[in-house]
């Protein structure tokens, strides 16, 4: 080989080392851009994450303090967690087309440069969420204690709840959750969650009831085979209201003394005859009523949003129905008893809109274990009472009195909606969410 040819050789060797060498620069340059760019997305989404962190911690703020200051935040609250980052709420309260008053909550959330806002929508929660809701199932009229028992001619459609527990004979139809706390149940367990009955000990909740005879003939259904139906016992217990003093403070009428009657009419308007005065009409438009008294008769055809309050009790002997069952709503709400006061010889059905509530008594038929058969007991709202009353007997033979059909639906508007002033409570929930895309688009 001649020098010449070794030169060029080693020639083009220098030029593929070279060539090699820029190549493993550039994937360098590449690998280490590629990296700075990926630590770059990495500290992105770390401070968008960390900012949209701090946000919800002042909403979750904002929840807890609305509970027991209804003005918390009217004027901007931050809190400075120094070079963690900062969160800045500010509440604004409305009021919506059914009256009804919610806060608009709005949180940023900060860290350096980075800022995430949510904006949340929350209301003080409503007793009227259940169907039917109990503190106990036993009975108390004229200071005796009864068992109260569901039965196979009951149905119920919607969600209801128990703190004690409830007993079945047959198998009464239900269409939603149905949950008890078994609080008095001495057949209950609650260290054990265990279930004695008939000499035998259960651990499976859905058999945490009293039965008739036994879990073979006696057991809750599903309303139309619901898919939504179930049964569970030693759930925790529901809170109950205190009485009707903050129904007082925001009522657009008081009234000192009994009242004779409080008739709805069709056209929008309300006739109320108070006893040994002259009678007189209002507006039903987003009216509450405070009665400081006993009110004797409750009927007539809803139009509008109402609620009626009384420290006494509240007696129904006629249908209350509503005008337009999309539009109209009606609560009743009673100290002591709601009573349906029809007369015990007399068969026939008897229709009730609204959210009932007996907050320190029951929702029960006046003369429930006399006369006969009365028919049908069709209620479509809900029904909140502190001990549950008796609406109607019924025998083994088949004789019964009162209305020992029970015809309960449940006005799934009352989730989200409640008549004007109905009682919460005290909780404050979160109604509607929504968060800006963030840095990132979103997380």
């Amino acid at each position: 080989m001649s020098l010449e040819t070794m030169k060029k050789g080693r020639g083009i060797a220098l030029v593929l080392v070279l060539f090699v060498m820029i190549i493993l620069l550039l994937v360098t340059i590449t690998l280490s851009s590629m990296a700075m760019t990926d630590n770059q997305i990495s500290l992105k989404h770390y401070y968008a994450k960390k900012s949209f962190n701090l946000a919800r911690s002042g909403i979750i703020r904002a929840s807890a303090e609305l509970k027991t200051n209804p003005n918390w935040g009217s004027s901007p609250v931050a809190h400075d967690f120094g070079d963690n980052g900062k969160y800045t709420v500010t509440v604004e309260f409305h009021t919506g087309d059914n009256g009804r008053g919610f806060w608009k909550v709005t949180s940023v959330g900060e860290i350096g440069e980075y800022k995430r806002t949510i904006y949340s929508w929350m209301e003080l929660q409503s007793f009227s969420e259940y169907l039917y809701l109990t503190d106990s199932e036993r009975g108390n009229v004229g200071g005796r204690y009864y068992t109260i028992w569901f039965t196979g001619n009951d149905q119920l459609d919607g969600p209801i709840h128990t703190n004690g527990y409830y007993s079945f004979y047959q198998n009464p139809n239900f269409a939603n959750k149905v949950t008890s706390s078994n609080t008095g149940d001495s057949y209950y367990n609650q260290n054990k969650v265990t279930y004695r009955q008939g000499g035998r000990t259960y651990t499976d909740p859905a058999k945490f009831y009293h039965y008739y005879s036994n879990y073979n003939n006696d057991y809750p259904v599903a309303l139309n085979d619901s898919p939504d139906f179930s049964f569970t016992g030693g759930v925790s217990e529901a809170e109950f209201p205190g009485g009707v003093s903050d129904i007082k403070d925001q009522a657009d009428h008081t009234i000192n003394g009994n009242v004779k009657y409080i008739k709805f009419l069709s056209n929008g308007y309300i006739e109320i005859k108070p006893k040994n005065k002259p009678k007189f009409t209002i507006s039903s438009n987003d009216t509450t009523i405070f009665v400081k008294g006993h009110i004797q008769e409750v009927y007539g055809v809803v139009k509008g949003k109402v609620t009626v309050a009384s420290t006494g009790n509240i007696k129904i002997s006629k249908d209350i129905t509503y005008s337009d069952d999309e539009v109209d709503m009606l609560g009743l709400v009673a100290n002591n008893d709601i009573i349906v006061n029809t007369s015990p010889y007399k068969r026939e059905d008897i229709t009730i809109h609204g959210a009932l509530m007996a907050m320190q008594g029951s929702f029960y038929v006046n003369d429930y274990n006399r006369g006969i058969d009365r028919g049908v007991l069709h209620v479509y709202g809900s029904i909140t009472q502190k001990r549950r009353g008796p609406v109607g007997t019924f025998t083994t033979r088949g004789r019964y009195t009162g209305y020992h059909q029970k015809d309960y639906k449940y006005d799934p508007r009352l989730k989200f909606l409640r008549p004007p002033d109905f009682p919460t409570t005290g909780k404050v929930v979160v109604k509607a969410f929504l968060r800006d895309k963030g840095a990132l688009g979103g997380d």
